[in-house]
């Protein structure tokens, strides 16, 4: 979806272990040409869950990050984002 409404975009999700898989897909599915970067938050996905956590600001930190420095026009989230 993101591919179709924007030039460029970046995937943010919670774990750096999972970007490598993630890359992987991208080339896979012929979009890696249109995604920017992939970032990790490293955020463990049921700190989501849990309100007192500051994983939702690690997350918009990331996609901020993504806006401003790899320009991108869209956000995908990654995991469970």
């Amino acid at each position: 979806m993101a591919s179709m409404i924007a030039n460029k975009f970046s995937v943010v999700t919670t774990l750096s272990r999972s970007v490598p898989a993630l890359q992987h897909n991208l080339q896979r599915y012929g979009l890696a040409a249109r995604c920017a970067a992939v970032r990790a938050s490293d955020v463990p996905v049921l700190e989501l869950e849990n309100e007192q956590s500051d994983a939702r600001q690690r997350i918009g930190n990331e996609i901020e990050k993504a806006i401003e420095q790899d320009k991108a026009e869209a956000i995908v989230l990654g995991c469970a984002g």
